[in-house]
Parts: C-alpha cells; structure tokens; sequence
C-alpha cells in the first residue's frame, strides 16, 4: 500500500507493517511503545533501525514514560532526537480524529530528507489503553 505518490518520481513511503495493540487500561497513555515493538517485530527491525519517529503523546509524563519504555531517552530524560523533532502534539495542538494523520504527514515529511530505505514510525496511543504504530520505509 503507498502512503505517498508523485506521479513524476514514483511512492515516496511504503508501508512496512502496522500493529494495533492492546495494553494496561489502567495506563492507556503507554500503549504506543508496545505497538512500536510489534510492528518493529513483524518486520525483522529494531528501534536503533529507525531514521524517525513520531509519537503522539497527551502528556509529557506519558511521552517519556513510553520513550523511556523504548530506550528512547537516557537517565536524565534527554530524548533521543529521532523522537518528534519538530515537537509533539503538545507542540503543535492535538486535533481530535487527526493526530494518526498528523504524525504519518510529519513523519513522510521528514524521511523525505532521508536516503531511499530509511525507515520511520508513526504511533500513538489510544484511548482505553490501546496503541496504534505504522513502519514505513522511504523510497
């Protein structure tokens, strides 16, 4: 399936995988890393793998709960800079029914300034405990 086409130069994305996870619903905010580690599963790869990513967080406690849950931060929550390089929802507003298309948007966005077989990801957390996370790999 293409994410991204330009009838000139071919898909720019392709999706690589897409996992829909279930986790705590206790802790609905920390669903997304779960959904990454599953999507990153299916298609043989790991977080150090990645070009990008982009995670939709509501909270800043939820977003380094689950970027440390990834290996994503060091000790004193400096964040990796592949993680939301332009700001997360909280930066840039949190639409409802939008934010799997803002993230996917700003992910191609910024794998476009990758070499062709970059991967990236885009993921969020659902309500009710639920997370959602898409592969995809820049042609």
């Amino acid at each position: 399936m293409l994410v991204a086409d330009d009838q000139a130069s071919g898909p720019h994305l392709v999706i690589q995988g897409q996992a829909l996870v279930g986790g705590d619903p206790a802790l609905p905010g920390l669903a997304a890393a779960p959904a990454v580690r599953a999507v990153l599963a299916q298609a043989g790869a790991v977080v150090a793998d990645l070009a990008a990513l982009e995670v939709v967080e509501a909270y800043a406690s939820q977003a380094l709960a689950t970027l440390d849950d990834m290996g994503l931060t060091d000790g004193a929550q400096v964040v990796d800079p592949r993680v939301n390089a332009a700001g997360g929802a909280l930066a840039l507003g949190h639409p409802w029914g939008a934010s799997g298309t803002m993230v996917l948007v700003r992910l191609l966005h910024r794998l476009l300034e990758s070499p062709p077989g970059a991967l990236g990801v885009a993921a969020c957390a659902v309500a009710g405990g639920m997370g959602a996370a898409m592969l995809v790999e820049r042609r």
